[in-house]
């Protein structure tokens, strides 16, 4: 079973990912306006790596969004994943959004 640190880096990867690819942002422009290799982001995306806290902002304005609006989304992917691990589906479909 994920501790709830390791499901938080997994879903954070997940929305990071989702939002990069709905902007048409490659990983290669993130890494070099965030300053990190492309590899980097890769790490935070499949959530092998924890993006660290001085990291988030950055990482946000390289999305263009706000950390806030990042773990909003975190916190809707959380609900999503454990319904999807439990066997549940989101009915309305709106989870995750």
């Amino acid at each position: 079973m994920l501790s709830s640190a390791d499901r938080a880096d997994l879903c954070l990867g997940r929305v990071i990912r989702r939002r990069r690819l709905a902007a048409g942002i490659s990983l290669e422009a993130i890494g070099e306006t965030m300053g990190i290799s492309y590899q980097q982001v890769q790490k935070y995306e499949n959530g092998s790596n924890r993006v660290a806290f001085s990291r988030l902002l950055p990482l946000a304005a390289a999305l263009n969004c706000s950390a806030s609006e990042l773990v909003t989304d975190v916190e809707r992917e959380m609900v999503v994943y454990d319904q999807r691990k439990n066997g549940h589906s989101d009915p309305s479909g709106e989870a995750g959004r």
